[in-house]
């Protein structure tokens, strides 16, 4: 009989704890989600990205005026008095697109709208890349920021506490020299925190507002393990699709250039009276291209493709290359992250505290007091900067590949 309360209250206690963290998980994941619908307003409601949304839009209109027709009928009339008779006529006239230039106007257009689009999604990347990225570097700058402050105040009260040694005989006159200049070097490093930090901030507000100097990158943004993007997939990244687009709207030009060049027949005809009798006219007049046949015009034209096409090869290099050594950076650090959270046991300010304590006490001497205090400090900042680096690596993986909006929408679409 108590055998089986004691499994039942196991079981509950089970029961509890399995609620508790799903509870807690649900929580964290709402958080999470709420964390990325808030930074995905932000992006969407820049200036600069709402520029682009209406350059989206005038591109549309654009393409659609290019597909239309190229000419428009004009509207002939003539009246004249001869003798008792008055002659008249009217007719319609009108340029011919003899040579299908509509058509590669109307790909022109496409390709421009294509363009555009491919331009707000690179610039919403490029955003949320930036803000992010402004957020880490802020955070990293507070904290330095504050270690630095720490210094100075520490470099103070050990000044101090020299004096007072140096007068009774117990330290060196040479230990207070060096206390000052240690002081002197602590306030120059915390004024370069203090314009770092101010930086920051700017950065943050211009892109995230006050918000985001209060709003915390979720923890759930760190979370998953990043593969090495495909070389297939590498060439369908936004910004090779659009220098894969400058080529085609190069080449493209080409034709433009040389249909529109070509001789463009007018065609016209006309009803009216002539000398009292019923009139009926047709006329044809062609240009003659002898003194200028735009030939330049094509061939600066093809150069221009070439080049583009070139371009979009040395581009696949450059992105291709890039988003290898950044993975590979990033799974280094990502690497050395890992292991320093799982060895860091948070006590540097506990350490530096007792080695303060040690020394007023007189059980560590003035040279080893500073040579440990300085190590310590220094090591807890390089633990920030591993972090730091990371972070920001991490961040610019998810950029050079693309991946960042879809990754912070799929945050924002968890259920």
């Amino acid at each position: 009989m108590i055998h089986n309360v004691k499994r039942d209250i196991t079981m509950l206690y089970k029961y509890i704890c399995a609620a508790c963290v799903i509870t807690l998980s649900t929580g964290a994941y709402a958080q999470s989600k709420q964390w990325a619908n808030w930074l995905l307003q932000k992006v969407d409601t820049h200036p600069s990205i709402q520029a682009l949304q209406h350059d989206v839009q005038a591109s549309g209109y654009q393409a659609s005026a290019l597909a239309r027709p190229l000419y428009n009928p004009s509207l002939d009339t003539s009246l004249e008095r001869e003798g008792s008779e008055i002659n008249y006529q009217i007719g319609l006239s009108s340029q011919l697109d003899w040579h299908d230039v509509q058509s590669s106007q109307t790909r022109s257009g496409e390709l421009l709208s294509e363009q555009s689009r491919l331009a707000l999604a690179i610039a919403r990347t490029e955003m949320a890349a930036k803000g992010l990225s402004s957020q880490v570097a802020f955070l990293y700058a507070d904290k330095q920021y504050t270690i630095a402050t720490q210094r100075v105040e520490q470099s103070i009260e050990l000044l101090q506490f020299i004096e007072k040694k140096v007068a009774t005989g117990e330290v060196p006159a040479m230990s207070l020299a060096i206390t000052k200049s240690a002081i002197a070097e602590a306030m120059v490093a915390e004024s370069e925190w203090l314009t770092t930090w101010q930086q920051a901030k700017q950065d943050v507000l211009a892109i995230l507002g006050q918000a985001g100097l209060e709003t915390p990158i979720s923890p759930h943004f760190w979370t998953p393990t990043l593969s090495l993007l495909p070389p297939t997939q590498i060439q369908q990244l936004p910004s090779l699709r659009y220098a894969h687009i400058n080529w085609l709207i190069a080449s493209n030009e080409v034709d433009v250039q040389r249909t529109s060049n070509k001789p463009v027949p007018t065609v016209g005809f006309g009803v009216g009276r002539q000398a009292g009798e019923p009139l009926l006219s047709l006329s044809m007049s062609v240009p003659l291209n002898v003194r200028n046949d735009f030939s330049e015009v094509t061939e600066a034209a093809k150069q221009r493709a070439l080049a583009s096409e070139q371009q979009l090869k040395a581009e696949v290099v450059t992105v291709r290359e890039a988003i290898s050594s950044t993975y590979q950076q990033m799974l280094q650090l990502g690497e050395r992250h890992r292991i320093w959270q799982q060895i860091d046991s948070g006590d540097f300010s506990e350490q530096t505290k007792v080695l303060s304590e040690r020394f007023a006490a007189g059980d560590l001497a003035f040279d080893d007091y500073q040579s440990q205090l300085n190590q310590l400090l220094s090591g807890q900042q390089a633990a920030l900067t591993l972090t730091f680096q990371f972070q920001l690596t991490y961040i610019d993986y998810l950029r050079q590949s693309a991946g960042l909006v879809a990754h912070i929408s799929a945050l924002a679409d968890k259920e």
